[in-house]
């Protein structure tokens, strides 16, 4: 610690200092690191653009699990033991993948 006044002045300023120089670096710091307006556009547009390329296959899939939601409530409509229904169930999940197998 220092024991002289002078000590204690360089002591205090070199802290002034210091907490200065750490503050400098953290705005810098965080001006390199956010966006400007021209990156936040193209970004959403990006991203825009990434959405739509995906709402296709996200609207088949809705689609299909809206007819296997259908299918199955009418098969359990008719009746049948459990063991059949799950039976079928296997069955159409098969005939789905050699479905998807020749599509491919």
């Amino acid at each position: 610690y220092p024991a002289t006044h002078l000590g204690r002045l360089l002591a205090s300023l070199s802290a002034v200092s210091g907490v200065f120089a750490t503050s400098l670096l953290t705005s810098a710091l965080i001006k390199l690191l956010t966006r400007s307006s021209d990156e936040e556009c193209a970004y959403n547009f990006l991203r825009r653009e990434r959405a739509i390329e995906r709402l296709p296959h996200l609207a088949a899939s809705v689609i299909a699990c809206a007819f296997r939601r259908r299918r199955r409530a009418r098969q359990q409509a008719k009746g049948g033991s459990g063991v059949v229904r799950v039976l079928s169930a296997f069955a159409g999940g098969l005939s789905t993948i050699r479905q998807h197998r020749l599509v491919e």
